[in-house]
């Protein structure tokens, strides 16, 4: 199928990023259509691969929320089908902390603009006689809450007249909700479930609780998509936090095959660390910073503690991030007790 005209669109998230370029590759995009697909639908697909479509659907500023892949796959010899008859499958990546009921609507116009592209360029090659491509819209959630919409097109009209049946546009999309989904059952594959559970807990308020066992999970992960994935985690943490993750992921799993490689990383993300305390330009900024990191290394921060970091200058508060990722204890870090006056 020839390919579709980039369009103009708002800066990629990293959201839109992670997903895409995990998607973009085509091993990843098989087995996940294959698997998310209902069972009936997947088995209609011929063994070949899908193949990208080059471009996107989503091009207005008002779907700064999405990002959009289109793929092409082939239907197999089946009974009842067009054997060869190729069928569009279009993913929405849908990131929004709250999932919205109008996304069928705006499935709609994609897969208007979808019909509309292959009017003027496929059915050149194909024939006036050609049909339209089925199209398969698949919407893909990764809220830290359920998706709690219908996934009928018709829903969104509510009650109607049975005689106005006939002039309700009918249409369900496929929904892939990771809240709904176990972790464990993601992907039966070790290296797509790993980035799918990435994507899960992204959204998760608590995910600075979880991420050393996060990175644990990752580890199955090969090396580029394993500094993907902690790029993508350090982006919604900082990078302070993922270096005394991966620290407390070494000390765990010491024997590990790629501990030499996590290692090598964590000296990237620990002088990120370094770099981001000393660009805060407060010192309520850094204070803010230091406890954080402390309280990640060392556990909860007494008063006392709390207190000399908050009455600390800008000079201290530096010259104590510097020393926080190579102490031993806390006292390595502040130098000492506070001594008592009088």
């Amino acid at each position: 199928m020839p390919k579709l005209p980039e369009s103009r669109r708002p800066r990629t998230s990293p959201h839109d990023a992670y997903f895409k370029r995990l998607m973009s590759v085509t091993a990843n995009a098989d087995r996940f259509i294959r698997e998310r697909l209902p069972p009936e639908m997947a088995s209609l697909l011929h063994p070949e691969p899908p193949t990208l479509v080059r471009g996107s659907f989503v091009g207005s500023r008002l779907d700064r929320a999405f990002t959009d892949l289109l793929f092409s796959v082939r239907l197999a010899d089946v009974a009842g089908t067009a054997a060869g008859r190729h069928v569009l499958v279009h993913i929405l990546f849908e990131h929004k902390s709250a999932a919205d009921r109008l996304t069928r609507l705006q499935l709609w116009r994609y897969m208007g603009q979808i019909w509309e592209w292959w009017q003027r360029n496929a059915r050149r090659q194909l024939g006036a006689s050609a049909m339209p491509p089925l199209i398969i819209p698949i919407v893909v959630h990764h809220g830290a809450e359920p998706w709690p919409h219908s996934t009928a097109f018709e829903d969104l009209f509510g009650a109607t007249p049975p005689i106005l049946s006939p002039v309700v546009p009918r249409f369900r999309h496929v929904l892939v909700d990771l809240a709904r989904i176990a972790d464990d059952e993601l992907s039966r594959d070790p290296q797509l479930r790993a980035e799918l559970l990435v994507l899960k807990r992204i959204q998760w308020p608590d995910l600075a609780l979880h991420v050393e066992s996060l990175l644990i999970e990752i580890l199955v992960l090969d090396e580029v998509a394993l500094e993907t994935a902690l790029d993508y985690i350090a982006g919604k943490l900082g990078s302070v936090e993922i270096d005394v993750a991966l620290e407390q992921v070494i000390a765990r799993r010491g024997g590990e095959r790629m501990v030499g490689y996590v290692e090598s990383l964590r000296q990237k993300y620990r002088a990120e660390a370094k770099a981001e305390g000393k660009a805060e330009g407060k010192a309520e900024g850094k204070a803010e910073t230091l406890a954080k990191l402390l309280t990640r290394r060392f556990g909860p921060l007494s008063e006392d503690a709390r207190q000399r970091i908050a009455d600390a200058d800008t000079k201290a508060l530096d010259r104590w991030l510097d020393r926080v990722l190579d102490a031993s204890d806390l006292d390595d870090v502040l130098g000492g007790r506070r001594k008592k006056q009088g």
